[in-house]
């Protein structure tokens, strides 16, 4: 795949002189006058990687709108920043997402360096993306074929059966939640869930139906989808939507078990809440276990207000759904583990490359001054002279375009180098966990 260079530089000579290293160097490279010019220039076939030269009318500090500029420029596109302004002496490149800035003049070798690292980055990054996506593809593609098939079969069925009929009746209204399922939005999850939870309840002429996803945090199973009918929003207004696994129940059974159940009356169940029962007037469950790329992380639920309203084909149509929703919720994750990369890819490759400028040496001298140690002291620590010492935070300096001894403790310590150990992401919850 090649790697394109979009380049806005105002300096003529230094721009036709990037222009021809860059191109030795096997790049395409884009000039451009503009910020709007680099995002109509970038090319949609190849991993595009930004060089910028300044920024804005700043020169001491940058203004907010100035930030958000930038971050949302870095969000679109891996920026590398050129300049010779101030700020850029007293900002990191994780502030703003960037994968520089570098101090004008800059050194060519530690820019083509840059350069390398963050294509090379980026082509590995779009490999798997890709390779993930042609695999998440084949899935849907053979699952779809699966509901067609049955859909058909369904269709073909109900057209045989007399119009009178209840299994022609149950046939139109199982067609009609498979035709749903195929038109269902996957790029949002939520939305999803709750369209299908919605469309469901009115093909099983349910009171309620619940999309449950596992919360770690809080060792619970939360509804995330919930039809759009009075004994739902009556669930919520009793916060009964959230069912914590200490407490049991019919949907923690079924989710701890990992077996479907039919309920045909849930005053005789031993294991549904007395408060399903007296509080929300359910009478009659099913539910099947819901699975995401192998992995439990919730439940299908359906209730009803009267005794016996579900049937055995019922909770067999149940099981067919929840498969499919499984698929949904993860494909539906993965288009938003994508755009979350691309809001933070500026800010991880950025802290990851800015370590990798640093020489060995320089990492271990930097990482001692977070520690709070004086020039002498690390000269001890390291065998060397403290004329060395200062040589190495001179030279870091340098590179990290900082001016101050704090500056370099802090940014080393919040890429663990003090022994610290850095900085940590939360975890995913209910089906977007991984």
């Amino acid at each position: 795949m090649p790697a394109s260079i979009l380049l806005l530089e105002d300096d003529p000579e230094i721009r036709t002189f990037l222009t021809d290293v860059l191109r030795d160097e096997g790049y395409h490279v884009y000039p451009c006058a503009s910020v709007e010019e680099i995002r109509r220039q970038r090319p949609a076939d190849s991993v595009s990687l930004a060089i910028v030269d300044a920024w804005g009318e700043s020169h001491g500090a940058l203004d907010e709108a100035e930030r958000q500029e930038i971050r949302a420029l870095a969000g679109e596109i891996p920026t590398i920043m050129v300049t010779g302004r101030q700020w850029a002496a007293i900002t990191q490149p994780a502030e703003l997402g960037l994968r520089g800035p570098l101090p004008k003049p800059f050194d060519l070798d530690e820019l083509l360096g840059l350069v390398r690292t963050s294509v090379e980055r980026l082509l590995a990054k779009s490999a798997r993306a890709q390779t993930k996506a042609l695999e998440l593809r084949g899935r849907v593609k053979d699952a779809q074929q699966v509901m067609r098939q049955a859909s058909r079969r369904l269709d073909e069925a109900a057209t045989r059966a007399r119009p009178a009929d209840d299994q022609a009746r149950s046939f139109r209204r199982q067609l009609r939640m498979l035709e749903a399922l195929l038109a269902l939005d996957v790029t949002s999850l939520d939305a999803a869930m709750q369209r299908a939870a919605h469309d469901l309840a009115g093909v099983l002429r349910a009171d309620k139906v619940d999309v449950f996803a596992y919360d770690p945090t809080s060792d619970a199973l939360v509804a995330i989808g919930t039809s759009d009918t009075p004994m739902g929003q009556r669930q919520h207004a009793l916060g009964l939507n959230r069912m914590p696994l200490a407490d049991g129940g019919r949907v923690v059974k079924i989710f701890q078990s990992g077996r479907g159940a039919l309920v045909r009356s849930s005053e005789d169940d031993p294991e549904d809440l007395p408060a399903v029962v007296r509080d929300l007037g359910v009478r009659s469950t099913i539910g099947m276990p819901l699975d995401v790329a192998g992995e439990r992380r919730g439940v299908l639920f359906a209730a009803s207000g009267t005794t016996g309203f579900f049937r055995d084909d019922d909770l067999a149509f149940l099981r067919a759904v929840a498969g499919w929703l499984g698929l949904v919720a993860d494909r539906a994750a993965l288009v938003e583990r994508h755009a979350q990369a691309a809001a933070e890819a500026g800010y991880r490759a950025g802290a990851a490359e800015a370590v990798s400028v640093l020489t060995r040496r320089q990492r271990e001298v930097a990482g001692l001054v977070g520690r709070g140690l004086s020039n002498a002291e690390i000269a001890q620590r390291l065998t060397v002279t403290p004329g060395t010492v200062a040589n190495h935070i001179a030279q870091i300096m340098r590179r990290l375009g900082v001016r101050r001894r704090t500056q370099i403790a802090t940014w080393a310590s919040r890429r663990g180098l003090d022994g610290t150990g850095g900085e940590s992401s939360p975890r995913a919850r209910s089906l977007r966990s991984g």
